[in-house]
């Protein structure tokens, strides 16, 4: 079966540094992953070569077969990327459900103006009521961005990512600035999510991370150290080490 999304060999460089070191990576079509890694360790450098917002010195990047190692990352997005990112970006004054609808309205390429009257496109309507049940946000679906907590921020930025109907889903750090409570729910929702959309999670709590991943890479120095089932990366000596910042790997 083909990958959802994979590299080969993928490289990047800045001078003389090399932040990210021939990494050949699959992503499962459907899976539940994980990249971990302490500070500096590539992650985001990675993520940034999956989305296109960096583009690699070399090596290849590919969306199904698709080879989209040039391509932009609205190219990708219409190749079935989508991707959150560590700081969210929201329209502050306007609704939830305004925020929400706008990115439905972009998949559905309907007119940008219709969505203030939501009786003119039942179909955009019943997406949005859908999307907002999803991840839980019905309740507040009339407050304004800048009336709601951050971990609701948090959700309606993931309801904006599932409105375009990904087949991979980059998770940047989505329980960063959580506290306990709200990650707790973060990951209820997180394995809720549509199995038909493959998920890459990018994040430093662990308990999101073991608790959602089926799979785990560990990157350090800008390549990846290890890969596997979640317990088996939980129990790794390398892993802790790594860490813990004792590490002496190459």
């Amino acid at each position: 079966m083909t990958a959802a999304l994979r590299t080969k060999q993928l490289r990047k460089s800045f001078g003389a540094l090399q932040v990210a070191k021939d990494i050949n990576f699959s992503l499962d079509q459907g899976a539940r992953h994980a990249l971990i890694g302490p500070n500096g360790a590539g992650k985001s450098t990675f993520v940034n070569l999956l989305s296109g917002t960096l583009k690699p010195t070399g090596g290849k990047v590919y969306i199904g077969d698709v080879d989209v190692t040039n391509a932009s990352p609205a190219s990708r997005v219409n190749r079935g990327l989508a991707r959150t990112f560590q700081i969210n970006s929201l329209f502050n004054q306007m609704t939830v459900t305004e925020n929400v609808a706008l990115a439905v309205s972009a998949r559905l390429k309907s007119d940008g103006g219709l969505w203030r009257n939501p009786v003119r496109q039942p179909e955009l309507q019943r997406e949005v009521d859908r999307l907002l049940d999803m991840v839980d946000l019905t309740s507040v679906a009339t407050k304004r961005i800048s009336e709601i907590s951050y971990g609701q921020r948090r959700l309606v930025e993931i309801a904006l990512a599932l409105a375009l109907k990904p087949s991979v889903l980059l998770l940047d750090e989505p329980a960063a600035g959580l506290p306990k409570s709200s990650s707790e729910r973060l990951l209820e929702l997180l394995v809720r999510l549509p199995r038909e959309t493959a998920i890459l999670i990018i994040d430093h709590d662990m308990d999101i991370v073991f608790g959602f991943a089926d799979t785990v890479t560990v990157m350090f120095q800008g390549g990846i150290l290890v890969e596997g089932k979640s317990g088996e990366i939980k129990s790794n000596a390398l892993v802790r080490e790594v860490y813990l910042g004792n590490a002496r790997h190459a």
